[in-house]
């Protein structure tokens, strides 16, 4: 033990003082904390009943999607990005500080309000042009078309389908 932790301080120090080389090590561990936690919590949050677990897990997702969204703009420029990423991605699921949930509701929640009757008003025009009967008839086509394709009949099969991810495979297999 004595040995491990002077060596695990010495790599942490590099870590934080040599961002550029260590950016590799730093996306590994955004891809864990950011990623493979927050998924496993989240499918244990949508088993549980506490609506505040699943309101804490939407609003890490929601964050994190715009992290997602802006990070080939930034990784170029800031060497330390991905350094950062990971201390954002602990305060977006820290339940001290709330993050994620503090983020929505003070920036996202307003923007989303003030544009939600426009938001509603192009979904409304969406809804109505799949009503019309071209569109209808160009979305069954390609629904039949994909439903004969073996590796995208399961996409395309109904949720009532009894059918598992097992017997699906096995069909898979044995064409």
């Amino acid at each position: 033990m004595s040995f491990v932790l002077p060596v695990a301080t010495q790599v942490g120090l590099q870590l934080l003082l040599q961002p550029a080389s260590s950016s590799v090590i730093a996306n590994a561990g955004c891809q864990v904390v950011g990623l493979a936690y927050p998924a496993y919590a989240t499918c244990k949050a949508l088993d549980q009943p506490v609506p505040t677990e699943k309101s804490h897990w939407l609003c890490y997702w929601l964050a994190f999607g715009g992290l997602t969204a802006v990070e080939s703009l930034v990784t170029q420029r800031f060497p330390g990005y991905y350094h950062l990423k990971f201390l954002v991605l602990l305060w977006l699921q820290s339940r001290r500080y709330q993050g994620a949930k503090r983020l929505y509701t003070e920036f996202v929640r307003p923007i989303v309000r003030k544009a939600e009757p426009k938001f509603d008003a192009v979904l409304i025009q969406v809804s109505t042009l799949k009503e019309r009967s071209d569109v209808k008839a160009v979305a069954e086509h390609c629904h039949h078309i994909l439903a004969r394709i073996p590796v995208l009949e399961w996409f395309v099969r109904s949720p009532a389908d009894e059918s598992t991810v097992e017997s699906w495979l096995r069909s898979m297999l044995s064409t």
